[in-house]
């Protein structure tokens, strides 16, 4: 089921950390997971559609949501790297405050660490902090965590990890990660900035929540596009991909909905997110905005399957949407039932700053 994300997974991750690892050591103090990981009905590696916009096409419901599981696939592989890189620490046996150096194999440069304990940091005190230069003067990972329960957030940037890193080579992550949630299993909210700018619809800025319980996955997030459209180039004000769905781990299907406000969505405009700015109606505009002479039949053609709630299932992604759910039994009333997921303010992601 998870074969080509999984061989893409490790491909990016060796591209930007390029170290061995080793079994966890008994006594190590170092977290050793920080992740969720997706299956690939809602999270699917396909990097050359992080944007918008679609040549010489007019873009389609389908298309917008098969684009949706390319934009969570960044918030979920972030948790991948962090992973990774606790995998490559662990290998040195941490068990208390400690000074040391290592060599990234991948760009050959030293990096410096230091653990402490005790520190302060985002109104909490934790049991221990660590921070990881390459060389000694740029800031790689800042890691807070406490031992039980599990917790932690970890700062880091990819291309001081490894200076020859390509994917989320010149963004910033910040990643919570916590077990000690009173409904989930386990969370993590991930947020990213300083995103790649190589194209006219670049996606600048997201931030990412997923909370498990049992096999199921609670997803809500945003993803900032500062000059993106759909159809009509006479947009402005971007587009803000808000999303909420739900995944089956363990059977990889999905469900999602998604709304497409403008960046500058203040609070006061919420209440209209998914009414005004639902991805139908959004689309519907752009189209007509463009094609003035095409008639509602034509428009519905590429506007049907971007009404309601969209169905996932495994590698293929978006099967259905609104009223055809699946046969699949696994798309069960508590699957479908998105209440409580409700994404940001886009406004307050647009201007997300994350820094040591």
């Amino acid at each position: 089921m998870k074969a080509n994300k999984l061989l893409i997974i490790l491909v990016l991750i060796a591209g930007i950390l390029g170290s061995s690892c080793s079994k966890k050591k008994k006594g190590d103090i170092v977290p050793d997971d920080m992740d969720i990981n997706l299956s690939d009905a809602i999270s699917i590696p396909d990097l050359e559609k992080k944007g918008f916009i679609y040549e010489d096409t007019i873009v389609s419901g389908r298309d917008l949501y098969q684009k949706l599981r390319t934009l969570i696939f960044y918030g979920d592989h972030a948790g991948a790297i962090m992973n990774q890189y606790l995998s490559i620490l662990d290998q040195y046996e941490i068990t208390g405050p400690t000074i040391f150096s290592f060599i990234n194999d991948q760009d050959g440069k030293t990096k410096n660490v230091v653990v402490t304990d005790h520190a302060d940091f985002f109104n909490e005190t934790w049991d221990y902090f660590m921070f990881v230069t390459d060389g000694f003067d740029e800031g790689a990972l800042a890691l807070y965590w406490n031992m039980n329960p599990r917790k932690a957030i970890a700062i880091f940037r990819p291309k001081a990890l490894n200076s020859n890193s390509i994917f989320l080579r010149n963004a910033w992550v910040w990643i919570e990660y916590n077990e000690s949630d009173p409904f989930f299993d386990r969370t993590t909210l991930v947020q990213i900035t300083g995103m790649d700018t190589t194209s006219a619809n670049y996606m600048s800025k997201l931030k990412l929540f997923i909370g498990q319980k049992g096999d199921i996955a609670h997803i809500y997030g945003n993803s900032i596009h500062p000059t993106a459209y759909l159809v009509d180039p006479e947009h402005t004000d971007g587009r803000s991909w808000a999303f909420k769905a739900k995944n089956n781990m363990k059977l990889d299907i999905a469900v999602a909905k998604c709304a497409l406000p403008t960046t500058k969505m203040t609070l006061d405009e919420m209440p209209n997110l998914w009414n005004m700015y639902s991805m139908d109606k959004v689309l519907r505009a752009e189209i007509e905005a463009v094609y003035t002479e095409a008639t509602p039949t034509q428009v519905d053609y590429y506007v049907n399957n971007a009404i309601g709630l969209a169905y996932f299932i495994g590698p293929a992604g978006f099967v259905s949407n609104n009223l055809v759910v699946p046969e699949d039994p696994g798309f069960t009333n508590d699957l479908l039932n998105l209440t409580g997921l409700e994404p940001w303010t886009p406004i307050d992601v647009y201007n997300m700053i994350i820094s040591f």
